[in-house]
């Protein structure tokens, strides 16, 4: 997880240990700001770091890394959507939106779930009559296929009408170099 190479990183800064060089890693469970990927690189001295993005009710992995995506494709997406799935970002009325624009990223393929255990409810607020899987990612698909994750549509803050996402923020503050890591939540005014 991201949370794993911070504390990395930081011991490495801590004591000066110098690390042989890595040819991958890969990092997963949270979104990564381009500033820990570069830390990666630079300070675990990762030549090839990865990104993964999934989730337990698509058995997994839905996104990756390419093996030779560096630059933007790297810092800034979660990669192309893996085999044997479709994915699609769609507005609050489920229908697909243009590429570029943010929406909820939904899935379907072989390793998706039926439904939730004796849930039925559930299940049903969950995957549609065709299958797609309502991930709660308000997500990013561009042209080329590659995806980036805004935020969990659950945790979007709303102040002064405007709709801000924690990871915004975060992927902010975490550019500073003198901030390690950061949280951001919601409090009531």
């Amino acid at each position: 997880t991201p949370t794993m190479y911070v504390d990395l990183i930081k011991a490495v800064r801590e004591t000066n240990f110098q690390m042989p060089a890595v040819e991958q890693a890969v990092t997963g469970g949270a979104s990564c700001s381009p500033k820990l990927f570069q830390d990666i690189r630079d300070v675990l001295r990762v030549r090839k770091p990865k990104t993964v993005f999934g989730m337990t009710e698509a058995s997994a992995i839905l996104y990756q890394s390419l093996f030779n995506d560096d630059g933007d494709e790297l810092l800034n997406t979660v990669g192309h959507v893996t085999d044997h799935y479709e994915a699609k970002v769609v507005d609050s009325a489920g229908n697909t939106v243009p590429f570029g624009t943010p929406g909820e990223l939904w899935v379907r393929g072989y390793g998706t779930m039926l439904g939730y255990w004796n849930d039925p409810k559930k299940t049903k607020e969950t995957i549609d009559v065709d299958k797609w899987l309502r991930t709660g990612d308000q997500f990013v698909l561009r042209a080329d296929g590659y995806g980036k994750i805004v935020g969990r549509i659950k945790e979007v803050i709303i102040r002064g009408g405007e709709n801000i996402f924690p990871k915004e923020i975060e992927d902010f503050l975490n550019a500073h170099p003198k901030i390690l890591e950061t949280h951001c939540i919601a409090v009531p005014d």
